[in-house]
């Protein structure tokens, strides 16, 4: 549920700013303004997009991941990734890309960063082969991403490296939600359950 309102909100945002690029630039990762003070666009750069197919890949992906990641940590674990990310991945491309940036990949790479995360942390409670699954396919999205990024301008690398740091880290420490894994313990330790 929180991550379709979130993809909401970024569409809503996002669309406002096509037609008002006022807005648009009130919400922009710019380098100096940010370093000027107005520290609200670390966050506000993921409600803004460049343009529709910009927007359509950016909230795609995110609906994808958000929702596994809000499955595994729950909703407010999964916002805490998604926005502390974004902040995150926006303070790193302020240190190494001088240029104005849109868009919520850096949010979106913090949310796969925790997805590797919580795989890794939590390989022993969740099932064999959703975990292969879930290491495999995220390391292949960060991997296709992490090259694209150098070899397509005006991909801003610094942020999408922010963001997966930042995600793993947030992802690691907050771990799965709860409920989740009293559910794994249960299946694990219920009846037919054997040894591994």
């Amino acid at each position: 549920m929180a991550t379709r309102l979130t993809a909401v909100l970024i569409v809503a945002v996002s669309l406002g700013g096509f037609y008002l690029p006022g807005l648009k630039g009130a919400l922009a990762k710019e380098t100096t303004r940010i370093m000027a003070g107005e520290v609200w666009r670390l966050f506000t750069v993921a409600l803004v997009h460049d343009g529709y197919l910009h927007l359509f890949f950016n909230v795609s992906v995110f609906l994808d991941v958000g929702t596994v990641v809000e499955r595994l940590q729950g909703s407010t674990r999964m916002l805490v990734v998604f926005w502390c990310g974004t902040a995150a991945a926006s303070l790193t491309s302020v240190l190494f890309v001088p240029q104005p940036a849109v868009g919520a990949s850096g949010g979106v790479f913090a949310l796969l960063g925790a997805l590797f995360a919580v795989a890794y942390g939590h390989r022993r409670e969740l099932p064999p082969a959703f975990r292969a699954r879930l290491v495999n396919s995220t390391a292949m999205v960060i991997g296709a991403n992490a090259i694209l990024g150098f070899v397509i301008p005006r991909v801003d690398w610094a942020a999408h490296l922010g963001g997966v740091v930042a995600g793993a880290v947030l992802g690691g420490a907050l771990g799965l939600d709860p409920a989740v894994r009293k559910a794994l313990a249960q299946r694990r330790g219920g009846p037919g359950a054997g040894a591994r």
